[in-house]
């Protein structure tokens, strides 16, 4: 999420295929003409955030448009913060993701799922999956991923998340580059 920390416009992403923020990603200002509007809605509307509230809070009128909301929280596209989103809302059916995940879940699998590697054969696989399965390879150009409440499921080591965790620990330690070509230099 470094490239959008230091953007200065404010901004959320689009909810699936709907024109409506997605505020599990949500950039606002202090104090900013869009902040104060969003929580000015709020409170008229008994301390309501949904997301699909959030377009109302910010319109000027009944009907406004998303370039008239766009003015205040730009909506960003649904793929930089959830790839798989659209494919499983049925807007791009025949996407082929990279790695090719059908549902919310699969990033938790420990196993290859079918499909996952499209030119794989994950019925006869018997490698680890590690062997395939590195960060370089998770959805390159996102900025982040929405899990979808997956709040309970566990992080198997072998499982994208468990890469995506040991990327991130590693980097943590001086020992990796992380997505934006940063590190941490050892103390």
């Amino acid at each position: 999420m470094r490239p959008l920390y230091y953007a200065n416009f404010e901004f959320a992403y689009r909810w699936s295929k709907k024109y409506e923020y997605n505020t599990a990603v949500l950039r606002l200002w202090k104090q900013s003409q869009s902040s104060e509007a969003v929580i000015r809605g709020a409170i008229k509307n008994h301390m309501k955030f949904h997301p699909f509230l959030i377009k109302k809070y910010l319109s000027t009128h009944k009907h406004s448009s998303l370039e008239e909301t766009n003015k205040f929280i730009y909506m960003l596209p649904t793929g930089l913060f959830d790839p798989l989103w659209l494919k499983k809302d049925n807007a791009q059916p025949l996407s082929i993701l990279s790695p090719n995940l059908d549902e919310f879940a699969d990033i938790f699998d420990p196993k290859i799922t079918p499909g996952e590697i499209p030119i794989l054969d994950s019925t006869t696989f018997d490698s680890s999956p590690l062997d395939i399965r590195n960060i370089d390879n998770f959805f390159r150009g996102i900025f982040a991923y929405h899990w979808h409440n997956q709040w309970n499921a566990t992080i198997h080591p072998t499982s994208w998340f468990g890469v995506i965790q040991t990327a991130y620990d590693e980097f943590l330690d001086g020992k990796r580059r992380n997505l934006y070509n940063e590190y941490i230099l050892p103390s």
